[in-house]
């Protein structure tokens, strides 16, 4: 399980890895297998496409679970300039979050540089800033779930293909998280053509 979720750290990579796959393709991205979906393109528009040049569904983050990439060179490589990538790559032994954690924190840095890297860009000149939206979260996190579900009466639901928070928003997708790991979840097998099913801490009714 280890070896797998090192794969995580790759993430920001796949761009490079599977360049042969996306030549024709505007954007890559990356998601977790664990994630009900709904209306992708409510909240992924045309013009944030044509504006940004990564999209995430968290609030300042980069997600594991969602993260859309513009398909050009620049983008692709952009990962390659964090100071700990080759390092973080070459760990065998856990996951290091490369994708989540020490991505986000370059993007930052590189919106708000030290004195120190403006000393360094001085001599090796700007780097390139991609444009990143994470601006809104798109679903909810782990810590949420947990107080939201705590109560043991609420409940998220998928209908006719839109997913809704427990107060009745709609969300662009649902993410486990850990609901999955409860004691109390039971999944179920869904028919495809199913209308509607709810998600609780006592699984998918």
């Amino acid at each position: 399980n280890d070896f797998l979720y090192k794969i995580c750290d790759f993430k920001p990579a796949f761009g490079i890895i599977y360049e042969d796959f996306l030549s024709d393709y505007d954007f890559w991205g990356h998601c977790d297998i664990d994630i009900i979906w709904g209306r992708i393109n409510k909240f992924v528009t045309p013009e944030l496409l044509r504006k940004y040049d990564i999209i995430t569904s968290r609030l300042q983050r980069i997600s594991g679970h969602f993260c859309l990439y513009r398909n050009t060179e620049k983008i692709n490589k952009v990962f390659l300039e964090m100071p700990w990538t080759s390092n973080l790559l070459q760990e065998k032994k856990s996951c290091k979050r490369l994708d989540e954690v020490y991505f986000t924190k370059y993007l930052h840095w590189l919106k708000q540089p030290t004195l120190l890297s403006h000393i360094k860009q001085f001599f090796t000149g700007k780097p390139f800033v991609p444009k990143v939206y994470w601006n809104k979260v798109l679903t909810t996190s782990g810590k949420h779930q947990r107080a939201l579900l705590s109560n043991g009466t609420s409940y998220f639901r998928w209908k006719n293909r839109k997913v809704y928070h427990t107060d009745g928003t709609e969300m662009m997708y649902l993410h486990f998280h850990i609901l999955k790991s409860l004691p109390t979840f039971k999944s179920c097998n869904i028919d495809k053509n199913q209308e509607s099913f709810s998600l609780s801490a006592h699984g998918i009714t």
